[in-house]
């Protein structure tokens, strides 16, 4: 498999692809002096909400990126899995968009380091434009906090958002004022730009047949390995849903390089990269 991606370059990865929050120099220093808990941003929390605190579990163990399901009920974007487990209260601005800001104005105006985003991945589960359209009026009292494109630059901020689901692509694409982000595809890699898909999801079950027990295949290393340089050549990030939640697959997604680990175990997933931290620590002194 690849080699381990190094500290400092791994922070540029975790950066929204064509800005600069942090400069590169910057980013070599922090990587350099403080590695504890970057790598954790490299955690993703799936179903975020079915956790028994969601957004405040995965951020207490400095994930990066957390999801949730999203349905536009009776005018309220609702969070839940199915239509069956919608609640009146369980909103994403309960959930989500107020947490988050209250967080970041306590926080130096960040969530976790300063100079490094947190991601909201929104997986639509109602029609995309409309959807789209009750969300960006709710994100409107968020935006100073919103990473987002205004007369067609972007503007990096804390809170990078995006549209996975039942996406709504060409709104998205061709907007030149919008608060959110595309959650893209391999399919669609070299022809939707950066600044609309910075982040690449596929389904791992979709691609390999790996699930963690003995060693990965030869040909799926190669395609893995042939996936992340594909990607990565665009500036883009990456992560697959349905990896298999074990910590075989954890360590093969840690050092082949894959950019986001999709877990439902916060605390296994957060004791790996501890684990992995202090290897790190170790192998520098």
């Amino acid at each position: 498999m690849a080699c381990l991606v190094p500290a400092n370059v791994f922070l540029g990865l975790l950066l929204l692809p064509g800005t600069n929050i942090l400069s590169q120099q910057d980013q070599a220093k922090l990587a350099a002096t403080n590695p504890l808990r970057l790598v954790h941003q490299r955690a993703h929390s799936h179903n975020d909400y079915y956790q028994k605190r969601p957004f405040l579990d995965a951020v207490k163990r400095g994930f990066g990126s957390v999801e949730a399901d999203v349905f536009l009920h009776r005018g309220r974007l609702k969070v839940a899995h199915t239509f069956f487990e919608i609640k009146t209260d369980v909103t994403l601005e309960n959930l989500y968009l107020k947490p988050l800001s209250d967080r970041i104005r306590k926080n130096g105006g960040f969530v976790h380091r300063k100079g490094i985003p947190f991601r909201l991945l929104i997986d639509f589960k109602t029609s995309g434009t409309e959807t789209l359209a009750a969300l960006e009026a709710t994100l409107e009292k968020y935006r100073e906090i919103l990473t987002r494109l205004e007369n067609g630059k972007v503007i990096e901020a804390a809170v990078v958002i995006y549209i996975s689901g039942n996406r709504p692509v060409e709104e998205i694409r061709s907007a030149t004022d919008r608060l959110v982000f595309l959650d893209g595809r391999l399919s669609e890699n070299k022809r939707i730009s950066k600044t609309v898909s910075p982040l690449v999801s596929e389904s791992w079950n979709s691609h390999f047949k790996y699930r963690g027990f003995g060693e990965m295949p030869i040909l799926e290393q190669k395609k893995l390995e042939q996936i992340l340089k594909d990607v990565h050549s665009q500036g883009k990030i990456i992560r697959f849903w349905a990896l298999p939640d074990r910590p075989t697959v954890w360590k093969l997604a840690f050092e082949s390089g894959i950019d986001l680990i999709n877990t439902d175990k916060l605390d296994e997933l957060s004791s790996f990269l501890s684990n992995r931290e202090q290897k790190q620590l170790g192998e520098k002194n």
